[in-house]
Formats: structure tokens, C-alpha cells, sequence
């Protein structure tokens, strides 16, 4: 007898509901909202029709196509005529523009996952701010229904605001942008889903990023193909994001995916914690706190098992938003927390990626975290990413699971990106290694970087340089999109005492966009550079921050 049937109608269920119902109320989501699932029958938000949903990127460079996506999903649960995909904008001159996506057939659909991406071509000279409604008319159970940018109950279904930017993105040559935390539509459980890396890239590019990490839930990798709670050994979502990868990776030479893994293992308390794994051949369990097992909530694997893992297989990892837990509740029905002292003292990982979308409690946490860590001598580099799941315009999630839906701005695909040395020509092995060995900087906004002389002998970002350094040279730049430099701070930190101050503070007398500086610092013991950029525009503030250049005295 199947015992969910079995039980469900037993008044001693009652305290388990309950305790799941809470559960799931701490999970943290920052994605695509999953309407259909249901606890125990209960949900307001479930809708019977699948889930529609537009998308586009926020921003854009002037003369790129407009990348407009459309995602259906549980058609095969709730077979669906769209009939038509009517995308209209207009320009900050008010001009109107409109253009049908889908062909003038109709297309049914009865599959677990559908999506089609389509291209606007923007009038040259039309930058700024461009308001992009998408009209979605489809047919479900007889009826017919519109949605306007989704059909997600409670959103505001507003149109996508899209910044037309006339300048590139600031750059240095060799330096390539990517999104160091993004997750696929194999990311996808009670709560939420992703977008196919097809989407992801074309967003990508049009956004002016040139790789991204796809790093899905490790307790989502192993379940079958649109389920939620069975196990499918083969593994098929995991094969199929690697297969994915290696498609866009063969076919498209702008463009760069690192599939990965954002493994839930156990820290040192036992309780879950997230770690992104780089560049490994074999899937990594981590079911702990995926709320897959019941009130099962207890890592697979240690923080150590899972660097072991990781490091056997020649890869690497980052610490995944490491200071973001779920709160007193999240902890007690999450099994969910934080790194804590005794696993960032452990050895085997690669750096930080506290920069999580926002500058948030978090990001302040991570960033004194990982300053203290560089000051005991470790060679931690800072990763950046978004977290996103889709959302590349606004993020429409779950706030409260069955119960809210909510639209935010924090977690936006390529909103806070790593900007990777790859020293030359893009490619997978090149972001990587830039990846590896920390040389890399992480930026909103404007970049920098710095560089250490000593005779006849250089360290950029992520390397060491022997004895005094004789000379620092800093670069920056910005462009109009994110405003002039308003200062650069130098920071050195001394690894024998244990303290880091600022060294500098560069402040231009005028507006510039294009920075070079030379300098020089006392230096007494070994330690490190590293440097942050800030500007503001149209109401935002941006920021930079180097990887360190380290200096040993000899």
C-alpha cells in the first residue's frame, strides 16, 4: 500500500504536516516559481494550466537583437494550445513596435518543459530604457486565457524594463565576463525552476557576458526527468546539463559554460551548507536539505568528503554564499546554516563567492570573513555570481511556499559578474584556470586591476611576487552606464600582524573614466595588495574588488 495514501487521512499526520509546512516556509528561493506542487492538497497559488512565462535581458548593448524568451512548463500535466506570442515595445522617443514570435499556427504542447527564444531588432539610436510587453494567448481544457509577461498568480505581470546601453561594458583585453552561480531548468523542486543554458547564453550575450557557471542543486540532479521526489540512478538531469553544456560549448565560440554542482554537504556542526564544485567528472550526493526524505534532513556527505571528492577528480570549489543561511527556523527544519570557523579553517577549497547578487548582510559577513582568512596567510580568491534561476529581467519566486508569490530585483542573471584573465582567446579551459588561481576580479560595475613590480620581475591578480615590492600600478575603468570613478582604495595587509588597512585613496579631481595610477607601500612582513573601485549613475551605486596580489619578504 502506498503509505502517503495510507496516512494521509490519519489525525497523527497532523504535527508532520505542520513541521513540512514549516519547512518549506524557511526555504530560501530566489527563482521561477513552481505553482503546481501541493502539500497534502493544499495550495492557493496552484492553477490548473501549466506555467507560462516571458523573459528578457535587463540590459543590452546598442546594436544587439533582443533576446525574448517564452518557458511553458507541466504541459504535459496540463496540455496546452499556444496560439499565439505577441511582443510589443516601445522606444524613449514613444515609438511602438510589435512583433508576433510564434509562426501564425498554433502549437500544442504536452511535454514537461517547453521554451522558444525569439529576436527584436532594436532601431539604431534607441538606447535608454525601453518598456517590452510580451502577450502570450493560449488555450488550456477548452478555455482560452492570456498572459502578459507570465500567468504566475499575484504578480504584477508588468512589462520587462530593459536598459539600452550605447557603451560596452568597461573591458581590458583578455578579461572575459561571466555569472559565477546560475542554475538551469535542471534545478527544480517544490519550489522553483531554471532556464536551459540555450537561453542563458543568448541572454548572455546580449547582456555582454561571455561564460557562466551552471551550478544546479546537487538534490535535484539526481532525481528523474520532471519529478520531484523519485530517484533516478542514471542520473539524467545531471547528464543532460553536462550534455547541454558541451553543445553550446562546441557550437558557440562566444559563449562559455562550466557545468558544475552546488553541492548541500554537512559542516562542522552537521548542519547543511552549500559548496560550488568545478570542473569534476562524477556527481557529488547531497540530498540533506532538498526535502526529499521527509524530516530526513542529514548531510550524505561532510564538508570534507565532499572537498575530497571534489580534489580526487582533479576539481575545485568555491564556498556557496557561505554566511546566507535560513534563520533559527531554517536551521531547526532546514537542517540549513552557515559556514562556520572550523570548516573555513579546512583546506581543499578554492575561495568565496559571498557577492551573491546583493550587499546584503551576507555579502558584509563573507567580505570580513574572507579578509580574515587572508590575513592568516590563505590564498582565498572572491567569486561572483547571482543565484539566479532564469531571471534575467526580475526574479518572480515563491515567498511563501503554496501560499506567495513575490517579484524582486536581488538575484538578477548577470547583475554582479566575475571578470576572468584568461589570458588570450576564450574557452572553458581558460576560464578555469582563471577560476583556480584567483585571476579573476568581481564587479557590478566598474574593474580594476593592479599590478606589483620589483626590478625586472611582475605579479598580477592572483599571483606572488618575492621580496619588496618597488612599485603598484593601478588601472581602472568605467564607462557613462556606471559613472565615473569616484575613488579607488588600496588595501595591504600584513600577514605577520594580522592587520589590514588602506594604504591609499586615489580621488580624481574630475570626472574620469580611464585611470592609471602608480605607487608604492611600506612593507615590513609578508603579505598582500588589493584594491576597490567605486562609482554611481542614474541613482546606483558600483563597486569592484580585486584578488589579491600576495608579497613575500625574504
Amino acid at each position: 500500500m502506498n503509505h502517503f495514501l495510507q496516512y494521509k487521512s490519519s489525525s497523527s499526520l497532523l504535527p508532520f504536516i505542520a513541521i513540512s509546512m514549516l519547512v518549506l516556509v524557511c526555504w530560501r528561493v530566489y527563482c521561477y516559481a513552481e505553482i503546481h506542487y501541493t502539500f497534502f492538497g493544499y495550495s492557493i497559488i496552484n492553477r490548473k494550466y501549466p506555467e507560462i512565462l516571458a523573459d528578457a535581458p535587463w540590459r543590452l548593448d546598442e546594436g544587439k537583437s533582443l533576446p525574448i524568451a517564452c518557458l511553458v512548463k507541466d504541459a504535459n500535466i496540463y496540455p496546452t494550445k499556444l496560439r499565439s506570442i505577441m511582443a510589443s515595445y516601445s522606444t524613449p522617443d514613444g515609438e511602438i513596435y510589435r512583433k508576433q514570435i510564434l509562426s501564425e499556427k498554433p502549437v500544442r504542447i504536452n511535454k514537461h518543459y517547453w521554451h522558444t527564444l525569439a529576436f527584436l531588432d532594436i532601431p539604431k539610436g534607441a538606447v535608454g530604457n525601453i518598456k517590452v510587453n510580451v502577450d502570450m494567448d493560449f488555450t488550456c481544457k477548452g478555455i482560452k486565457r492570456k498572459a502578459t509577461s507570465d500567468n504566475l498568480p499575484g504578480l504584477s505581470h508588468k512589462p520587462f524594463n530593459i536598459f539600452v546601453s550605447p557603451y560596452k561594458l568597461p573591458s581590458f583585453d583578455g578579461w572575459y565576463y561571466g555569472d559565477g552561480h546560475y542554475h538551469t531548468h535542471m534545478s527544480h523542486n517544490q519550489v522553483e525552476f531554471g532556464a536551459p543554458l540555450d537561453i542563458a547564453s543568448e541572454m548572455g550575450k546580449a547582456i555582454g557576458i561571455q561564460w557562466v557557471i551552471a551550478s544546479d542543486h546537487s538534490y535535484d540532479l539526481d532525481r528523474a526527468m520532471g519529478k520531484l521526489f523519485e530517484h533516478d540512478p542514471k542520473l539524467p538531469r545531471w547528464q543532460k546539463l553536462h550534455d547541454d553544456a558541451k553543445i553550446i560549448n562546441s557550437k558557440d565560440k562566444e559563449f562559455v559554460v562550466l557545468p558544475a554542482e552546488e553541492v548541500s554537504c554537512g559542516n562542522y556542526k552537521k548542519y547543511n551548507i552549500h559548496l560550488i564544485a568545478l570542473n569534476t567528472s562524477q556527481f557529488i550526493p547531497g540530498k540533506g536539505d532538498g526535502v526529499k526524505r521527509g524530516l530526513n534532513k542529514r548531510p550524505d556527505l561532510s564538508l570534507r568528503q565532499c572537498l575530497n571528492r571534489i580534489n580526487d577528480q582533479d576539481g575545485f570549489a568555491y564556498a556557496a554564499h557561505p554566511e546566507e543561511g535560513n534563520g533559527y527556523l531554517g536551521k531547526l527544519l532546514l537542517n540549513r546554516d552557515y559556514w562556520r570557523n572550523p570548516d573555513y579553517d579546512q583546506g581543499g577549497y578554492t575561495g568565496l563567492q559571498f557577492w551573491n547578487g546583493y550587499q546584503g548582510k551576507p555579502f558584509r559577513k563573507g567580505y570580513k570573513k574572507w579578509v580574515e582568512l587572508l590575513l592568516e596567510g590563505r590564498k582565498l580568491f572572491v567569486l561572483g555570481g547571482n543565484d539566479a534561476h532564469g531571471d534575467f529581467n526580475r526574479c518572480r519566486k515563491v515567498r511563501y511556499p503554496n501560499t506567495k508569490l513575490d517579484e524582486t530585483y536581488d538575484h538578477i542573471f548577470g547583475k554582479v559578474r566575475t571578470y576572468a584573465n584568461c589570458g588570450g582567446n576564450l574557452s572553458q579551459e581558460g576560464v578555469l584556470e582563471a577560476l583556480r588561481n584567483g585571476r579573476t576580479i568581481v564587479t557590478n560595475g566598474p574593474i580594476l586591476l593592479i599590478e606589483a613590480r620589483r626590478g625586472n620581475h611582475s605579479a598580477d591578480i592572483g599571483e606572488e611576487i618575492t621580496g619588496k615590492i618597488q612599485e603598484i600600478k593601478i588601472k581602472a575603468s568605467s564607462s557613462k552606464e556606471f559613472g565615473p570613478i569616484d575613488r579607488i582604495k588600496l588595501y595591504k595587509g600584513d600577514c605577520v600582524e594580522k592587520v589590514e588597512k588602506v594604504s591609499r585613496v586615489f580621488i580624481p579631481e574630475k570626472d574620469e573614466y580611464e585611470l592609471v595610477y602608480k605607487c608604492n607601500i611600506n612593507q615590513k612582513n609578508r603579505g598582500y595588495i588589493r584594491a576597490e573601485a567605486f562609482s554611481s549613475a542614474r541613482g546606483y551605486k558600483y563597486m569592484c574588488m580585486t584578488n589579491p596580489v600576495w608579497f613575500r619578504i625574504v
